[in-house]
């Protein structure tokens, strides 16, 4: 089965000049896996550093970043912004070093995987 299965399927019996119809629909689920997400990451102090973290599913996940130790959700803000690809921290700090949480979330399937990432600062 590959992507491009999915779709509604009808189903058409005949007899008697009687027609019957049944319909399927065939949705697909890709279980949560981290792609290129190295769980630990270094980062230079003074610049703007991506944080890689690369989450797929079918359906797509929705990706949530959280700094371990601190229960708010990283949000886009003049420190952070949330792309595709990871995280970009900007100008960093030494303060900016400990474990980030990539979270990945499929609501459909209520399935939730996360990946810790250690970011450690360059000097």
């Amino acid at each position: 089965i590959v992507p491009a299965d999915a779709g509604v399927y009808t189903c058409r019996g005949i007899q008697d000049s009687l027609t019957q119809e049944a319909k399927v629909e065939l949705a697909l689920e890709k279980k949560i896996s981290f792609e290129n997400t190295l769980l630990e990451q270094f980062v230079r102090q003074g610049e703007d550093s991506l944080v890689q973290c690369r989450a797929s599913a079918i359906p797509g996940p929705e990706i949530s970043w959280f700094v371990k130790g601190n229960n708010a959700e990283i949000k886009n803000d003049n420190k952070y912004s949330i792309t595709n690809d990871g995280l970009t921290v900007r100008n960093v700090q030494i303060e900016d070093e400990g474990i980030y949480i990539c979270q990945a979330s499929v609501t459909q399937t209520g399935e939730v995987k996360r990946a810790e990432i250690n970011v450690q600062v360059m000097m």
